[in-house]
């Protein structure tokens, strides 16, 4: 994987930083650096002059919600125009015809992207990790096997939906054939159905159940990103709040497996018989439906009636005679 041609482009080729003017990339760098020395000095100055319990585990919750936010911002965006942005430049099918597997290319692809990503959270991880440890060592209630589960629970949180978000974007890239719809439908999956539209069904149901622990047993909960991150970084110590995590995790696992699973199986299958793929939203949606299905599109397709004949009348009558013989 190292060696992936596919992965040293987009990581050394995508970025085009050498198109830049070098101004440009000074002031970038220079706005990058001072916007994590401010949120490093303000945090690190209000946990210096307050060392209490309770002003840690604000400073730990609000790291992790903003990490978590641009994850949930950035993930699916960031590879919903790798396979769209290649179909539009029209430099897609030189990339399938080469001798790289599909396991090479779409691997390759979403690693690259999920750098990023990962990048991002690396800045963020010390003043994250100072903020556990401060808050930790001042909580005298809580044992700190306890709290060292709870703080790599949360970053398996935030590392699994980013993988799992990333990968959704790339398949609906892989699907569609332009960047605005795939990046439409990635949003609209991850925002509009995991975190609005499982919330508005939990509502709904839950005037029907008097369970008081209906949010923990609900299924359709364990995928919400919100009541994820929040049972993983404020467990409520009971082991409700732990399968909790542990079923919304095993979904995004899974999940992620079967979107890389159905690329590779029908990689060349969706690469060439694209044609009603960016009609529309509506035409892109019903094909995205579709392919999550085994066989949910022909990799061959015939012609309308008529069409295969429409010129025999052209053929000279030596021609036509032949065809029709045969």
């Amino acid at each position: 994987m190292i060696g992936n041609p596919v992965l040293y482009k987009e990581l050394f080729m995508r970025m085009r930083l050498r198109q830049m003017p070098l101004g440009a990339r000074i002031g970038i760098g220079v706005f990058v650096l001072a916007c994590i020395a401010l949120c490093y000095g303000t945090i690190g100055k209000v946990l210096i002059d307050n060392p209490t319990e309770d002003v840690g585990r604000t400073a730990w919750g609000w790291c992790i919600a903003l990490q978590y936010t641009l994850v949930c911002l950035i993930a699916p965006v960031i590879t919903a125009n790798c396979i769209t942005q290649e179909k539009e430049q029209q430099t897609w099918e030189m990339l399938v015809f080469t001798r790289l597997t599909p396991g090479e290319i779409i691997l390759g692809k979403l690693i690259a992207r999920l750098a990023v990503v990962f990048l991002i959270l690396a800045l963020f991880f010390p003043l994250t990790l100072f903020c556990w440890v401060h808050s930790a060592v001042l909580d005298t209630h809580v044992a700190g096997s306890s709290r060292l589960a709870e703080f790599l629970m949360t970053y398996a949180v935030i590392v699994i939906s980013t993988v799992f978000f990333a990968t959704f974007g790339l398949f609906a890239s892989w699907q569609l054939r332009k960047t605005l719809f795939a990046i439409m439908l990635s949003y609209t999956f991850v925002i509009g159905f995991l975190l609005i539209g499982t919330s508005l069904i939990y509502i709904a149901l839950q005037s029907r159940f008097s369970d008081s622990n209906f949010l923990v047993k609900c299924p359709l909960m364990w995928i919400n990103p919100v009541y994820l991150l929040y049972y993983a970084a404020a467990p409520d110590n009971s082991a409700n709040s732990t399968l909790f995590v542990i079923y919304g995790l095993l979904c995004y696992v899974v999940g992620t497996l079967v979107l890389l699973w159905r690329m590779v199986l029908g990689f060349y299958r969706f690469s060439y018989d694209d044609d009603d793929a960016g009609v529309g939203a509506g035409a892109g949606l019903s094909g995205f439906l579709g392919s999550l299905l085994p066989f949910g599109r022909k990799s061959e397709s015939r012609p309308p009636d008529g069409t295969a004949d429409s010129h025999a009348g052209d053929r000279p009558s030596g021609e036509q005679s032949v065809a029709n013989a045969d």
